[in-house]
């Protein structure tokens, strides 16, 4: 009975992930298969390697807009995690810190730049303009994971703070930096179909409250995002599987100068992952495409990570 309600609440996630994207502090695809776990006790280094790629703008009802536009950021995010044995309300506990790099490429040019735009890391757009940048981005610290598991199942809850360290310039549209905080709570669980754990279901959800922005006195609406995948793994070593997210942004943005429409988008794609035992690591790459954007930029997005595990 208990595998029946976990895996109905498991379904009802994926559905919800697959129906509202937005333009928050967390970035999409970072996780994939079994996103909700808390890795066994020990200490672990991941390094993601993140490139998105959009050509597209689409409004506010779905329709792609007519205007020069490229968004190419190039993000590598730098993750500690500490998982140990002491538990908290039955729960195992863990903790992690990530601190992103990005490399942001963009262009905007055109008859006019649609007023629903709502990358608050933008700054004030101008038409026509083009820049570039590299630096550190803003520093996620999760103080609490928490972790509850079962023979088939395990449950997840965490709070992260994103800290506004990036450097941020209203007038620079390729800060790397967004000049606000975030503070997000989530939680998600994984659901294995068979008692061997070789096929999975997980779902991980997150929701981002935003803080006012630096200079420019607005404070962008809040974000919800799910992340899924559905996965087997094979001979102990390889997983492979189909993976995606969709993320709403739940409520408007407020200030002078706000933005009137909420973001959406979804994305679908695969990964592959690899477990190599001598050196402790896993390597991973899987590759999303986005779909169903309003008020948005549709792209796809390629991730290569590696987890080392100590």
């Amino acid at each position: 009975m208990k595998s029946l309600t976990l895996t109905a609440a498991l379904v009802t996630l994926l559905l919800a992930g697959a129906a509202q994207a937005s333009s928050g502090h967390y970035i999409k695809g970072t996780e994939g298969l079994e996103a909700a776990t808390l890795p066994p006790p020990g200490f672990y280094y991941r390094m993601h390697n993140m490139f998105y790629n959009a050509s597209t703008v689409k409004n506010a009802h779905g329709d792609a807009m007519n205007i020069d536009f490229k968004l190419r950021p190039f993000i590598q995010i730098h993750n500690l995690i500490a998982s140990t044995n002491k538990t908290i309300f039955g729960a195992r506990y863990g903790y992690s810190l990530a601190v992103p790099l990005v490399c942001v490429g963009k262009t905007f040019r055109g008859e006019h730049f649609p007023d629903f735009w709502n990358f608050h890391n933008l700054g004030e757009i101008t038409v026509g303009r083009s820049a570039h940048s590299f630096g550190v981005s803003d520093i996620v610290v999760e103080p609490v994971i928490l972790s509850w598991s079962g023979d088939r199942y395990e449950i997840r809850a965490d709070f992260g703070v994103f800290m506004p360290t990036g450097r941020y310039n209203k007038n620079d549209i390729s800060s790397p930096g967004k000049g606000f905080w975030t503070f997000k709570p989530g939680l998600g669980g994984v659901f294995h179909f068979d008692a061997g754990k070789t096929w999975s279901a997980s779902a991980l959800a997150q929701y981002e409250i935003h803080t006012r922005q630096k200079d420019t006195g607005t404070t962008p609406g809040n974000h919800f995002l799910v992340e899924w995948g559905l996965g087997k793994r094979l001979m102990q070593i390889f997983t492979v599987g189909a993976v995606g997210y969709a993320s709403w942004q739940t409520t408007a943005d407020r200030g002078d100068k706000a933005r009137n429409a909420k973001s959406r988008v979804f994305a679908a794609g695969g990964e592959l992952g690899v477990i190599i035992p001598g050196p402790k690591l896993a390597l991973t790459v899987r590759s999303l495409w986005e779909f169903g954007g309003r008020s948005a930029s549709e792209g796809s997005m390629t991730v290569f990570a590696l987890n080392k595990s100590f």
